[in-house]
């Protein structure tokens, strides 16, 4: 049985046995046609989503792309500013990219087959969280009438203004 070593999806470790067929151009080469090429991917991406070690950089490009998202996309999903680091983990082909990125984009893949609903839901609100965060860079306690403390919403630059010239 004759093997294709399919590089076409961006992984260097995919050989298949069938499944494809050569044509001939004349002058122009040979070129690979694979059947089904979107249901060979989806493969791809649950064997790479099940698989018992770190994913590599060559693999989260690959899941990523299949999300649908940029790299700057998954940057921002991991609380990143740009997509600069997603870029140095997808370079480094062959090198495991960090356990939380690993987890995040393997749940969040899952989900997206049905496989395990909520991941994307409790992310944004992280995200929501995150960047709340970074617009409140103070916090305002106030002491209550018993001379308890209670944390306050943190008040908008023009409140906070007034309260802080006392």
């Amino acid at each position: 049985m004759k093997a294709y070593h399919y590089t076409e999806c961006g992984l260097d470790d995919v050989w298949l046995t069938g499944g494809f067929e050569e044509k001939t151009f004349g002058e122009y080469g040979t070129a690979v046609a694979v059947h089904d090429e979107k249901g060979l991917w989806k493969v791809l991406a649950r064997n790479i989503v099940r698989q018992d070690r770190r994913m590599v950089g060559q693999e989260l490009k690959f899941l990523r792309t299949l999300l649908d998202w940029t790299q700057t996309d998954l940057g921002k999903r991991l609380g990143y500013n740009d997509g600069q680091t997603v870029a140095k983990w997808e370079k480094a082909r062959h090198d495991a990219v960090p356990l939380n990125a690993d987890t995040f984009v393997r749940a969040t893949y899952c989900e997206n087959l049905g496989e395990r609903p909520m991941v994307t839901r409790v992310n944004s609100r992280l995200l929501e969280i995150l960047d709340v965060a970074a617009r409140q860079c103070r916090r305002v306690l106030e002491e209550g009438p018993m001379g308890q403390w209670t944390a306050k919403e943190a008040p908008s630059e023009m409140e906070f203004a007034k309260i802080a010239r006392v």
